[in-house]
């Protein structure tokens, strides 16, 4: 709307140069054709400057939405059919393959249907599960179905809201992306009249995600470490937004149904093969998110102060598993064994930490069940499956 006022101004100020041409031509009093002239020459300069100041307006508007908006190359906001790599949306990548893109085959959840009959309807819908149950490729995939030819509003922080709004107010239809919604709740986030005014103009939807401890936590459940710093003011404010949306669960165990979806698309993709052999433990999605950040940690782990200690104990449980011993092994064995792994690395020059703290940081879990040493009864591990075919650190 604003863009279209300002070239009406400009057309009027062009009209008003060209009256005022043709006037000095016609056989009228001087006099009258010179006060007419001027005064279009009057309107036509304050149209101009009017419209340049329109102009400069919406070009540092624009500028400051590449700021706090995800856009494209051009400085537009992207159409959602646009957008081909899911992981710049906030999904985990997988191992990295051969000729095969970073986001595996899509296998499609059991709550599809259901997702996309409450976008339909309800146009703010929250999925919530565990940390990599696959919220944010379900909504991504859900979104390229629904509105391929809508813009895509993603907020890059907590700061950009009064952006986000903005430009979901000016685009004809669009969707607001709120991977995580909790970094944008509370102080300066969103607030219940923000997201009427998004879902006032009907082509409008919001697709959010969030983990169940975090709706718990906004919902009144126990709050956790994290959490400890969040004022009554934040968890009202967050509520106050998250009560709007229609909440959908999504598991992060598969179902029947969906493990049959990935058996048949498996040979697609050696990386689903490889998650469904090990789905009787882990979620498919956790499991093929969980590998590669759990091996970059690991790699990390040997810098001096780190973790080196947690590093050795992991490479000693990972090298049994390679020589073919699959049990879990006492953590009397893996403490002898890593001994040798550290000195090659620089044994005392690494500056190891407490084999408490190293037990603790390689079984603390990454994604909902996923550790580097995975605990079996009373002090026995064993390495993380994805780990015996990753790279070794």
């Amino acid at each position: 709307m604003r863009r279209k006022s300002t070239w009406l101004l400009i057309l009027l100020a062009v009209l008003m140069a060209a009256v005022g041409s043709i006037l000095t031509k016609l056989p009228i009093p001087a006099v009258i054709s010179s006060v007419a002239v001027g005064v279009g020459a009057i309107i036509a300069g304050l149209s101009t400057t009017r419209a340049a100041a329109v102009l400069k307006d919406g070009d540092e508007r624009r500028a400051g939405r590449q700021v706090l908006l995800s856009c494209d190359h051009r400085g537009r906001l992207p159409l959602v059919c646009e957008l081909d790599d899911p992981v710049r949306l906030g999904v985990h990548p997988a191992a990295p393959a051969a000729a095969l893109s970073r986001s595996p085959v899509f296998v499609s959840r059991d709550v599809m249907p259901q997702l996309v009959s409450a976008l339909s309807r309800d146009r703010f819908v929250l999925l919530v599960g565990e940390s990599t149950a696959g919220k944010s490729r379900v909504a991504y995939e859900a979104a390229r179905e629904l509105f391929p030819r809508h813009r895509l509003v993603n907020p890059v922080g907590r700061e950009s809201v009064e952006a986000a709004v903005d430009a979901m107010v000016e685009s004809s239809r669009a969707v607001l992306w709120l991977d995580d919604i909790e970094r944008f709740l509370g102080e300066g986030g969103f607030t219940g009249a923000a997201v009427s005014r998004v879902l006032a103009t009907k082509r409008h939807c919001i697709m959010a995600t969030m983990r169940s401890e975090e709706y718990s936590y906004f919902n009144g459940g126990p709050s956790s470490g994290a959490d400890a710093n969040r004022s009554r003011e934040t968890i009202r404010q967050g509520w106050e937004v998250l009560r709007l949306a229609t909440r959908i669960d999504l598991a992060r165990s598969w179902s029947s149904e969906e493990l049959g979806r990935a058996g048949r698309i498996q040979l697609c993709d050696p990386r689903i093969a490889e998650a469904l052999e090990q789905a009787d433990r882990f979620g498919v999605a956790e499991y093929l998110a969980a590998g590669p950040q759990l091996l970059a940690a690991w790699r990390d782990a040997w810098a001096p102060s780190a973790h080196p200690r947690a590093a050795a104990l992991v490479l000693a449980a990972v090298d049994a598993r390679r020589a073919g011993i699959h049990r879990p092994l006492p953590l009397e064995v893996l403490t002898r064994a890593h001994e040798s792994y550290l000195r090659r690395r620089g044994g005392h020059r690494l500056r190891p930490e407490p084999m408490a703290t190293a037990i603790d940081w390689a079984t603390n879990p990454l994604y909902a069940t996923s550790s580097l040493l995975m605990p079996h009864g009373d002090d026995e591990f064993i390495a993380f499956d994805y780990l015996i075919v990753g790279t070794r650190p």
